[in-house]
């Protein structure tokens, strides 16, 4: 992960310099066209994840392999549907409603196209990564996400040699890179899980079955998409690409940083669902809770450091800084460590199959994004205000969520408060004072951005771990961590 997000921030850099902000712009607004169309398969992915991963706990793998098969034709014919949409109303809409400078229409048609067939490669892989993630295979992800990551760096590279217009070039190679990380994770599932053998058999109650569990994960789906991809083109209906530019950057250190955390989370997921399936409902409370912390505390110590001298790395990230970069990236930092917060809860929603209320209600309250965001930018707020409209509602939708499973799970809500919520709430205040304070004494003697930088990890790193973890989770890290540095050394020859 640290080595696909060097790779991943420089790739940044390197497109962002070769196509300027406007075209940057282009491709992210026009992209996110595209994957509002996923408002009708995300939903799907999900149901898919989670039948998967549920018959593996139950152990049945004749079962298993139906559900695969009956998935890959779902999406096909899904994906046919799709294709006729954008085809149709997704072009209209770039052409005639978008805020893009007409002499880019063309470069922005053969964004939508391209972007196109990576949403469906995409939509097609998903019943092959969620078997790589039920079977916890988290080595195959780390090896084909680096593989990803160097084959975009290949294609940003490419940029530098004078060609015919480098977003349309940019748009077809991505698209090709897609197509091969698509073959390699399909022919590492055949080769290593008997249960990725596409077979022509379609099961009539396993479909049904799904599509009543994604008919109602549907709503939570398109709320995220909405809140996403739907905002950032309310943002072009009102503003310039280069603001758009801004927010695809943004949205890039995320997921650079969020990307820690979504991992951990991947090797987290199954053993939630199993624990689930097999009756272990203490072991999943114990596991969600700890993990909810643990990926908080993981942000938290990437994050801090950055939010705090934001200028001084964008400056050396980016060659050119759109407007409103820096506070888009603060806030968007800000909204990923409170929004993981609320990831294992929606995990063991996923668990436990009752998803009706939990979608209506959570879902309906994050699709408020969409609509109040409009409103804000019609009535000439800031474009950081859809920020910050999406920092209340997160913490609105995780009230929802103790509410709701504490009804549907018995999930011991007061135990969540005590031993999570309060917990994260007082690290993170100690080390807001703290960091302020040093960095304070720090300014006396005058700017010195990267011992600010430095000073604020490792403040954050000691808080995390001396007041943020128990005492048995804190033995059992430095355990880990002698193991390992046990381990290189021993590959080194050394005593």
């Amino acid at each position: 992960m640290i080595i696909v997000m060097l790779i991943s921030l420089y790739t940044s850099r390197v497109v962002l310099e070769q196509l300027g902000e406007n075209d940057y712009g282009i491709y992210g607004v026009v992209g996110g066209v595209v994957t509002m169309f996923s408002i009708l398969s995300a939903s799907l992915a999900s149901a898919i994840g989670r039948f998967i991963t549920f018959e593996l706990g139950n152990e049945n793998p004749q079962r298993l392999k139906l559900i695969f098969s009956t998935s890959i034709w779902i999406l096909i014919g899904l994906g046919g549907i799709i294709v006729l949409l954008l085809e149709t109303g997704g072009v209209w809409f770039v052409n005639c409603k978008m805020n893009i400078n007409p002499a880019r229409l063309t470069a922005a048609n053969w964004v939508l196209q391209c972007s196109t067939i990576t949403f469906l490669v995409n939509m097609l892989s998903v019943p092959y990564n969620a078997t790589i993630i039920a079977h916890e295979r988290m080595n195959a992800f780390a090896y084909i996400g680096l593989l990803e990551a160097l084959l975009k760096l290949g294609v940003a590279l490419i940029l530098f040699i004078p060609s015919f217009d480098s977003l349309i070039v940019y748009s077809i190679l991505l698209a090709v890179s897609s197509v091969i990380i698509r073959l390699i994770y399909g022919v590492y599932c055949k080769r290593h899980f008997e249960e990725c053998s596409f077979e022509f058999s379609f099961n009539t109650s396993i479909f049904k079955e799904m599509l009543g569990y994604s008919s109602w994960s549907f709503i939570g789906s398109s709320s995220a998409i909405l809140k996403d991809q739907g905002v950032n083109i309310i943002i072009n209906l009102f503003c310039n690409t280069a603001v758009n530019a801004a927010r695809a950057l943004s949205t890039q250190v995320n997921a650079a940083i969020y990307g820690f955390a979504q991992n951990f989370m991947l090797a987290v997921n199954p053993q939630i669902i199993k624990s689930y399936a097999s009756g272990q409902i203490e072991n999943m409370l114990d596991l969600a809770f700890k993990s909810s912390r643990l990926s908080y505390y993981l942000l938290l110590c990437l994050s801090t450091p950055i939010i705090v001298t934001m200028p001084y790395v964008l400056g050396i990230w980016l060659t050119v800084i759109p407007p409103y970069t820096i506070s888009f990236t603060r806030l968007t930092l800000i909204l990923g460590m409170l929004e993981v917060i609320s990831m294992p809860l929606q995990y063991m929603n996923q668990a436990s199959g009752r998803i009706k209320i939990y979608q209506l209600t959570v879902g309906g309250i994050q699709m408020l994004n969409f609509p109040l965001a409009y409103i804000l930018m019609r009535n000439s707020f800031s474009p950081n205000s859809v920020y910050i409209l999406a920092i209340i509602l997160s913490q609105v939708c995780l009230a929802a969520r103790l509410i709701i499973l504490q009804h549907t799970i018995a999930l011991p809500v007061k135990r969540f408060l005590s031993d999570v919520y309060a917990r994260i709430l007082s690290v993170t205040l100690i080390c807001v004072v703290a960091v302020a304070l040093i960095l304070f004494i720090v300014k006396i003697f005058g700017n010195f951005p990267i011992l600010n930088f430095a000073l604020s990890f490792a403040i954050t790193l000691a808080i995390c771990y001396f007041i943020g973890l128990y005492a048995a989770e804190r033995r059992l890290l430095s355990s880990k961590l002698f193991e390992f540095y046990h381990k290189i050394n021993s590959r080194h020859g050394y005593k």
